[in-house]
């Protein structure tokens, strides 16, 4: 008696646990035709499919078909990996009476005190064998292109774009999809179409499976799988040819037969590009997107040969790889690096997005107040329709260190005085002769007159030269610059030393290769971000410095960057920092 009750009780709990899960799972309810269009004196099966749920299915009435079978009713029931789905079909097996477009109407279903609605399905009866195989029409949906007519009806290849217009530079998403009728099928060779004028960016999905619900095209299931999804960027204004995509398959393989070999292929597709509206901002550099930018700077005051970090962020959404580093005016006494960039950008179905980011490493060589002024930048919002500008900066930077390193220009000009011509009319006769003088009696033409008139002559020429050797030697910039450089580069180079007692090789090679590289900008009256070692050597060569020198140069520079990543042992940290000082020396003498 209790093994009954038992039995009773896991019998309950089995239908209310399953009752449970089916009620967890989605109810779905189509309806389904296994051909269309239909010839005239065919039969075709029509089956509504009732998903997840139990219940009670009413089918339609058939007024321009004969039901040769049915109605009869199916189901199924599946638990595989934890996860539990039903199935129950009532199906009918219909003959159409004539020719012409008819519809089968909906069907009703009762599950879990709801009702569900089947789509109608439109079917066409077309005259004897003419349409004996079963051709289901073209879906269309979100730019798609089915298999050209003749192909194998019961495989369907798709090229479906998210969009047939866009502008230059607008993503668009491309699905190639997979459609198929058989049970078993084995993909083969696929040819994929080149997509020139296309930046492209694959779209990360994972391993190709079928997926779990079946598409409708005109009643008839398909199974569906997307073979590959890629992001487009149209690269070029005007219509863009997309050629077919095709696939080759083998069909019904078992191991007593070796299959059938099937293909299909789609219908090419156009993209029209629309070009970007005229009357670009001179800012715009050719970003498409929706962006906001922001910078950050950490630090505004520092002193004279410290770095300091800005960082430029785009975000949003667009062709984040395609944008360029902001042109910033910087001050032509900072030493600035080529940006490093710093993607975080996502590829999905919906775009791309994320952020790019342009990190500068910025150097001050001299003390004294600097403006970076602010920058326009701007991007084409694809979305809106119009171009988007937004600022950078400005930017206000304090250096300290030592004073007069630049001294400020003088800003004083030469006075100019007006010369006027006097008494050019032609004087009278004087007939007094009280008032005459001997001649060569008088100051005028003496020698004391002639000396009084050199004077201020000698004055402004001795002014002029002053002034013109002050300028010279003061107003330069570049000329301070190789006078100081020797006493720059010994400074760097204690800072060397320094970090050689420490122990800490990385800086010591760094601080050496920073020190060469500063007194020959100094020296050679060039931007330090301008020097390459092909550069030094032609510099050096035209100020006629000896071969042997040169090499000595090139051989400094290569072991600092050797020694930057890979340090040696002290005592060779401590010779090689001798040899610079004794080069650097050797090299003033030759400058001077």
């Amino acid at each position: 008696m209790w093994k009954r009750i038992g039995k009773y009780v896991m019998t309950l709990a089995g239908i209310l646990l399953s009752s449970l899960l089916l009620q967890a799972q989605e109810v779905n309810f189509v309806a389904s035709v296994d051909k269309n269009p239909v010839p005239l004196g065919a039969v075709f099966s029509v089956k509504f499919t009732l998903e997840n749920a139990r219940g009670d299915i009413k089918g339609p009435e058939f007024k321009d078909f004969d039901v040769i079978m049915g109605p009869s009713t199916s189901s199924s029931f599946q638990f595989i990996n934890g996860k539990q789905s039903s199935t129950m079909v009532l199906s009918y097996t219909l003959r159409p009476r004539s020719k012409g477009t008819f519809t089968i109407g909906q069907a009703y279903a009762s599950a879990g005190g709801k009702t569900y609605r089947s789509e109608p399905i439109e079917i066409k009866v077309v005259e004897g064998a003419a349409g004996a195989q079963s051709q289901p029409g073209t879906q269309q949906g979100r730019g798609g292109a089915s298999a050209p007519a003749g192909s194998d009806r019961n495989l369907i290849v798709q090229m479906q774009v998210s969009k047939r217009s866009a502008y230059r530079g607008e993503g668009i998403l491309i699905s190639f999809v997979l459609l198929s009728r058989y049970n078993n099928l084995d993909l083969g060779e696929t040819e994929f179409p080149k997509l020139d004028g296309f930046w492209t960016e694959d779209v990360k999905s994972g391993q190709v499976t079928w997926e779990p619900n079946y598409e409708y095209i005109q009643g008839v299931p398909y199974r569906k799988a997307v073979l590959r999804q890629q992001l487009l960027f149209p690269q070029r204004a005007g219509t863009i040819e997309i050629e077919p995509f095709k696939v080759n398959a083998r069909v019904n393989r078992s191991f007593f037969n070796p299959g059938t070999e099937v293909s299909a292929s789609s219908y090419a597709q156009s993209i029209e590009v629309k070009a970007l509206p005229p009357g670009a901002p001179e800012s715009f550099q050719g970003a498409v997107g929706d962006f906001k930018i922001s910078s950050i700077m950490p630090k505004t005051q520092l002193a004279a040969n410290d770095a300091i970090d800005l960082s430029v962020k785009f975000q949003g959404k667009g062709h984040l790889r395609m944008l360029k580093s902001p042109e910033l005016n910087f001050p032509g006494d900072f030493e600035v690096y080529d940006p490093e960039i710093k993607d975080r950008i996502s590829v999905s179905a919906a775009g791309m997005s994320g952020s790019r980011s342009f990190e500068y490493l910025i150097i001050p060589r001299y003390a004294g107040k600097y403006d970076i002024p602010a920058r326009d930048y701007t991007f084409f919002n694809p979305y809106k329709g119009q171009y988007v500008t937004q600022a950078l900066g400005p930017y206000s930077i304090e250096v300290s260190g030592e004073d007069g390193l630049v001294p400020e220009r003088s800003g004083a000009a030469i006075a100019r005085s007006r010369v006027e011509d006097l008494a050019q009319d032609i004087r009278y006769i004087s007939t007094r002769s009280d008032d005459l003088q001997k001649l060569g009696s008088g100051f005028f033409r003496s020698a004391g007159f002639y000396f009084l008139a050199w004077i201020p002559l000698l004055l402004v020429l001795g002014f002029t030269v002053l002034h013109k050797k002050r300028e010279a030697i003061f107003g330069d910039v570049k000329s301070i610059r190789r006078r100081k450089a020797h006493q720059m580069a010994k400074r760097r180079l204690s800072e060397a030393d320094t970090a050689m007692k420490a122990g800490d090789s990385k800086r010591f090679y760094a601080e050496i290769f920073n020190a060469m590289y500063g007194y020959l900008a100094d020296k050679l009256g060039m931007e330090k971000a301008a020097l390459t070692k092909n550069i030094i050597k032609e510099e050096l060569a035209q100020r006629e410095i000896e071969k042997h020198l040169v090499q000595e140069v090139i051989y400094i520079i290569e072991t600092c960057e050797v020694g930057r990543f890979a340090p040696v042992g002290d005592s060779s940290d401590s010779a090689f920092y001798a040899r610079v000082m004794d080069f650097i020396e050797k090299l003033e003498a030759k400058f001077k």
